[in-house]
């Protein structure tokens, strides 16, 4: 009689987690959809539970207002639109891979992941300077983007195939600089199609980074995506 028991309240937790885990992307959603809309401050904590259908007690509890709303938004962004997150996805790509397909994965996974965080990244980055609370969120986006890169840059460097006189530092400032100050101007505000935003950033990268950057025509990265 115990084991049938046992079973329902394991359904039952995974039920429960399930539940709680759909409302907190229902809740994220819907915050960034109002930062995004409505600005940072004008958004308030009551609008957002109200477009979740959740009370506000529950944001107050789950993300500690609007910062950490916003803070959550911006993780949710860096995973991509994947079922695993983009970081997982490149690591697994960069495993047994030569420089080249190492940087066109990059330049793929950064169109895909800039359309989701690009736009949060300029709010973050405009507000950082008037809101210390916001200012420490930015500080620690820095500190992960910093991490992320120098770990490409190490992956690249073991290739054997980083351009003789580039540091990995500097491969690191490199990929910073791209995935910083690229995707604002031109997949927002230029609006430009995706795939050209890939094939920029994979010649970037190349003629940069690799010992032998070839010229050639469209990268393989963005000959198979549809524009816009």
């Amino acid at each position: 009689m115990s084991t049938p028991h046992v079973k329902g309240r394991t359904y039952d937790a995974t039920g429960r987690r399930e539940r709680a885990a759909a409302r907190r992307a229902r809740i994220i959603a819907a915050a960034r959809a109002r930062f995004l809309s409505d600005g940072y401050a004008a958004t308030t904590v009551a609008a957002v539970a109200a477009d979740a259908e959740v009370s506000v007690d529950t944001i107050y509890k789950g993300f500690g207002g609007k910062v950490g709303l916003l803070e959550a938004a911006w993780w949710r962004a860096l995973e991509g639109r994947g079922e695993q997150s983009a970081e997982r996805r490149a690591d697994a790509a960069a495993g047994d891979s030569d420089a080249r397909t190492m940087i066109a994965t990059w330049a793929r996974l950064s169109a895909e992941v800039a359309g989701e965080s690009s736009r949060l990244f300029a709010l973050i980055r405009s507000l950082a300077v008037v809101d210390p609370a916001v200012g420490d969120l930015y500080q620690r986006i820095e500190e992960s983007r910093n991490a992320r890169m120098a770990h490409n840059a190490r992956l690249l460097a073991a290739t054997g195939e980083l351009r003789p006189g580039v540091s990995v530092e500097q491969a690191r400032d490199i990929m910073l600089a791209v995935s910083g100050h690229l995707p604002e101007p031109l997949l927002d505000r230029a609006g430009w199609p995706a795939r050209d935003y890939i094939d920029l950033v994979d010649r970037l990268l190349r003629a940069a980074l690799m010992a032998d950057a070839p010229s050639g025509p469209r990268s393989a990265s963005s000959a198979a995506l549809p524009s816009g």
